[in-house]
């Protein structure tokens, strides 16, 4: 009996021990311990930086050791790369697009983030977003504001949202991940008929007790894939109208912008 004892707390100890290592190892600490290793397709070129991250938000003498290396191109000369899912920090990428040098008008956004339930509000990752924009001086929409008044009413397939005074600000057009017209209509318009048309898109995404679309599952069989392309087309589809409108709206922008710019131009070609 003694020596069971014995064996049971060696085994504990060299569990421990196995346990401790892990926690307590150095490369836990390094990025070669937390990011993702892939060769670099960089290598071997001559990278020229153009541009500032944004003329808006320069960094000053006191950033220098949150923003190290911000400005510096991505290295040439190493055979790999560690790369970080910026999705860690929030689940939209306007970092990407934001930077004043694209100018983008207009966003049409998928927002496929998991949700508590499928009646949960789904604006965390846009306000998340919202708050890179206001800490960054990128011109956003008052995500906050708007969201406010949403909240207050059922849930709906498309959000809009504009600046109320800013012509320059982008407009987001927010498409989120919801299953509401699309259980009764296979087409905008097109009522579902058959039991089988009902059956395949009466489904829970968020809600659903088997978490067949849950952030984890990484295989879909052919229905549930289906069931969920469908269904995004469908929002799209069944929401175009406001899409064409903002479109229009962002091209009466331009109009106005340019027209200045576009008088000169005519006016130095009738001197001419």
């Amino acid at each position: 009996c003694a020596n069971e004892v014995d064996e049971s707390k060696k085994k504990q100890s060299v569990w421990k021990d196995f346990v401790n290592n892990i926690c307590t190892n150095s490369i836990l600490d390094t990025r070669k311990g937390r990011a993702g290793c892939i060769l670099n397709p960089l290598r071997g070129l001559s990278l020229i930086p153009c541009f500032s991250f944004s003329p808006f938000s320069p960094t000053s003498p006191s950033d220098d050791m949150l923003f190290k290396g911000l400005t510096e191109p991505a290295p040439t000369d190493s055979k790999t790369l560690y790369l970080v899912d910026g999705g860690l920090t929030f689940n939209l990428p306007f970092p990407l697009l934001l930077r004043p040098q694209r100018s983008v008008d207009l966003f049409i956004t998928f927002d496929f983030s998991s949700r508590e339930a499928d009646h949960t509000a789904p604006f965390k990752e846009l306000l998340l977003s919202e708050k890179w924009a206001q800490i960054n001086n990128c011109p956003f929409p008052p995500i906050h504001d708007l969201v406010s008044e949403y909240i207050k009413h059922p849930p709906k397939e498309c959000y809009v949202f504009k600046h109320p005074t800013n012509e320059l600000c982008p407009i987001i057009i927010y498409f989120p991940l919801l299953n509401l017209d699309f259980k009764k209509f296979k087409q905008p318009g097109v009522p579902r008929e058959t039991e089988e048309e009902l059956e395949f898109a009466n489904f829970g995404i968020f809600s659903d007790c088997k978490k067949a679309y849950s952030i984890y599952n990484f295989k879909y069989p052919s229905k549930k894939f289906d069931r969920l392309s469908q269904l995004m087309e469908f929002n799209v589809l069944n929401n175009i109208d406001i899409i064409k409108e903002n479109l229009l709206v962002v091209m009466e922008r331009k109009r106005k912008f340019m027209a200045p710019e576009s008088l000169v131009l005519n006016q130095t070609c009738e001197k001419k």
